[in-house]
């Protein structure tokens, strides 16, 4: 442990917080940042094992030539809430923190219902240069997704002044047992996909559908790859069967192509955010709208060729993410 004294500090959230959604974004600065030092969160009990996961703002300063840290860092850290009222510490080096949040489920009808669409004669495995790429992977990565984008939701949200409101998850993503032909799905616009599986819900009669949203994910997406170097989003699209974008009613349905860029465990999402690793754009989908460069960059870029990951290293501070998402 070194001798420096680091102070952690919480900007966006109060103790004895509650929520009524799972995984929370906590947000803070470190004081007088080590080498050495990793932030870590525990429960002040030590009884129970804790997921999360933290990415520390890796900024530098140049001076005199040479590289010097600066005195404050930002973090972000995702954290697993236990349920009921739990007292959390945050740890780095030799700084401790405590802070209390409570999670409780809300008590709402209103729910939505994230599901795995694996249609007739179908294997459920997505697409992906992994093996583990079958239906249980598929809808860790989809629950994992939804848990995310409730945060989000609620983040946003409370950043404008509307408190912490978000929509409710009915359950972890399960398979869902599509009567359609899997080759037949292959041949059909995604307007024809949407129609279809939204009128199989409706005589399946597992959901209230003037209560439930569901948003659906096709486990037959596949992209034949492209050996031609024609990386157009049209040609993308033309090689690419089975995959959807559209929602609207009680249905939002998605294809898989990326799926495989996706984390499934929460302690890896920042690593997946911030991975290097090449993705091979001739034998896999590449639905990025040619950007290939990090998320948060995306919300702020034209949807053209010129903004793709050569032409902003030129220009970009950040460390460009093979994190594709919808």
């Amino acid at each position: 442990m070194c001798q420096s004294v680091h102070n952690v500090e919480l900007k966006n959230v109060q103790n004895r917080e509650t929520f009524h959604y799972p995984v929370v974004l906590l947000k803070g600065v470190l004081a007088e940042p080590c080498c050495d030092g990793k932030l870590k969160l525990a429960t002040v009990s030590g009884r129970a094992s804790l997921s999360f996961s933290v990415a520390i703002e890796q900024s530098e300063q140049h001076v005199g030539g040479k590289k010097q840290q600066e005195a404050c860092r930002q973090f972000r850290a995702l954290l697993r809430l236990l349920p009921g009222e739990n007292e959390y510490e945050v740890q780095y080096c030799s700084a401790r923190i405590s802070i209390t949040l409570t999670y409780t489920a809300p008590d709402t009808l209103y729910t939505v219902v994230p599901l795995y669409i694996v249609c007739k004669g179908h294997t459920g495995r997505y697409q992906s240069d992994e093996s583990q790429n079958d239906s249980e992977h598929a809808c860790r990565k989809i629950t994992l997704a939804t848990e995310l984008l409730q945060c989000l939701y609620a983040e946003k949200l409370h950043e404008h002044g509307f408190g912490r409101k978000t929509f409710t998850l009915r359950s972890s993503c399960q398979p869902f047992h599509s009567e359609l032909d899997w080759e037949r799905a292959a041949t059909m616009t995604e307007d024809e996909l949407w129609h279809t599986f939204a009128a199989e819900l409706v005589r399946s009669r597992r959901y209230d559908v003037e209560r439930v949203k569901v948003v659906a994910f096709l486990s037959s997406t596949h992209f034949t790859g492209i050996a031609d170097g024609d990386f157009s989003y049209d040609n993308i699209r033309r090689r690419t069967t089975g995959h959807a974008a559209l929602g609207g009613g009680g249905l939002a349905l998605f294809g898989t192509g990326c799926l495989y860029t996706w984390p499934s465990l929460l302690e890896t999402v920042c690593g997946a955010f911030l991975s290097q690793r090449p993705v091979d754009c001739a034998r896999l989908l590449d639905d990025s709208n040619y950007r290939r460069t990090p998320v948060h960059q995306a919300l702020e870029m034209p949807h053209t060729i010129e903004t793709s990951v050569a032409t902003q290293s030129s220009t970009s501070t950040t460390t460009p993410v093979r994190f594709y998402s919808r």
